[in-house]
């Protein structure tokens, strides 16, 4: 990580300073329950983990992008050994401006997108962050890193089979049908499973199950010594035994193995 400190003088000219920033970087787990001062902008560069803000929990595979404000109370994981990331955090008055063009909320994540501009200029921020640049270019090289972020994140509203995993990610804890789901996708029941297992290489009670899943395994990790009724009932399983039954099918250990 390379890290840009200012002279409190220096704070006056431009909408936004650079403070932080990595590429690649082997991500450990961050749990931050006041947040962090900065704001940040990340691509998952490698890997898988999770994302944690506002109780609900949020999937992060290669090639995701997400944004976390200033002073959000947040956390993230790693699901697997190889998850990394790419971000930059930054401050600065001028942001709020940016926030309302693009209409942002404190916090984001955004898939399917282009991430190789962004990539490309955090990756030249990245190798001239140490060098004695002017205080100007290495701002101005942030403010349009965090412009072709939003520009990207921000382009088009989500496609009918991306508001579906919408839906699934924030009501999987809850039962889930295909007429809950036909109610605001627009097109036939054959034609919405067709398309989301195209998208997506899984049925959508499968999605639904692996993020149940999930949810379930990062809240043992999270609090070893919580009930497995209460893990079963927050994730969507009615039933203990059957959360168990499948919780072992799907990772090959019991949910009371705590290795």
């Amino acid at each position: 990580m390379r890290i840009k400190l200012y002279d409190e003088e220096q704070l006056i000219f431009f909408p936004l300073y650079p403070c932080t920033i990595d590429i690649n970087y082997p991500q450990e787990n961050v749990v931050r329950p006041y947040g962090y001062i900065n704001h940040q902008i990340f691509i998952v560069s490698n890997g898988n983990g999770i994302l944690k803000v506002n109780n609900n929990c949020y999937r992060l595979s290669k090639g995701d992008m997400f944004y976390i404000g200033s002073n959000v109370p947040h956390e993230y994981r790693e699901t697997d050994k190889d998850f990394q990331t790419s971000y930059l955090s930054f401050f600065g008055n001028g942001f709020e401006n940016i926030k309302k063009y693009y209409n942002i909320a404190d916090f984001g994540v955004y898939r399917n997108k282009n991430i190789f501009p962004f990539e490309a200029q955090l990756k030249s921020i990245f190798e001239n962050f140490g060098k004695q640049y002017e205080l100007s270019v290495v701002c101005v090289s942030a403010l349009v890193a965090v412009t072709e972020f939003f520009d990207e994140a921000c382009k088009k509203k989500c496609s009918p089979i991306e508001r579906v995993y919408k839906y699934i990610e924030n009501n999987y804890f809850q039962m889930i049908t295909l007429e809950d789901i036909l109610a605001f996708y627009p097109f036939s029941k054959s034609k919405l499973c067709h398309d989301f297992k195209r998208e997506y290489k899984m049925t959508i009670f499968e999605k639904i199950m692996e993020i149940r899943l999930e949810n379930a395994r990062y809240m043992i990790r999270s609090n070893p010594n919580i009930k497995l009724s209460m893990v079963a009932s927050s994730c969507g399983f009615n039933d203990t035994s059957y959360f168990c039954k499948i919780f072992k099918k799907f990772y090959g250990k019991s949910p009371k193995n705590k290795n």
